[in-house]
């Protein structure tokens, strides 16, 4: 497989997008990938992240704007809060530019970005707690709902709670309703609905 074959073999599968790292490996040279940038053939979205097509006077599309940041961070980068929510399809936040990515102890501490509309959070999630969303590292949809719960206002907290209870995201609770006039099951008790 011939470089521009391998470029572009992964770069559909990340949006268009490749690292500065991956291009090294399929045998650019950093003055060959500074060249592409240079004459227009790829375009710098993020540190070190190239997105190889697509028009090129159109802003990226956000997916693609979120992938690139959690590529420039490094392989322990993952989305998290409102734009892990955005990722999952889970609604009710007013809509934001800012990308929250999440970074591990002190991996967070020595990044650099230079991007204003990345927001980075160091954050220790434990092991499971980040899933994949179309191949972009998130925190799992529970663990988001949780955080924005905590984070957010009331109504924007009830909003998210809302969308992911009742859309069709991961977040969605069994149901475990006996008959019209009962509650949920929650810890072994059952609570009557008042009549």
């Amino acid at each position: 497989m011939d470089r521009a074959e391998f470029v572009r073999s992964v770069a559909a599968t990340q949006d268009g997008l490749i690292t500065r790292a991956q291009a090294l490996r399929a045998g650019f040279s950093r003055h060959e990938i500074d060249h592409l940038v240079a004459v227009g053939r790829w375009r710098a979205l993020a540190r070190a992240v190239y997105l190889t097509r697509g028009p090129y006077g159109d802003p990226p599309a956000r997916r693609c704007r979120i992938r690139a940041a959690v590529l420039s961070l490094g392989p322990a980068a993952h989305a998290v809060f409102g734009t892990a929510a955005e990722l999952y399809g889970i609604a009710g936040l007013p809509r934001r530019d800012e990308i929250h990515v999440a970074l591990p102890g002190r991996a967070a501490k020595l990044a650099r970005v230079s991007d204003p509309a990345i927001v980075l959070h160091q954050i220790e999630h434990p092991l499971g707690a980040v899933a994949r969303v179309n191949g972009i590292a998130a925190t799992e949809p529970r663990l988001t709902v949780s955080e924005i719960i905590l984070r957010e206002c009331r109504y924007a907290a009830v909003a998210v709670l809302d969308s992911a209870l009742n859309g069709t995201t991961h977040t969605r609770m069994p149901s475990n309703h006996s008959s019209p006039d009962s509650r949920p099951t929650w810890c072994g008790r059952s609570t009557r609905l008042p009549r």
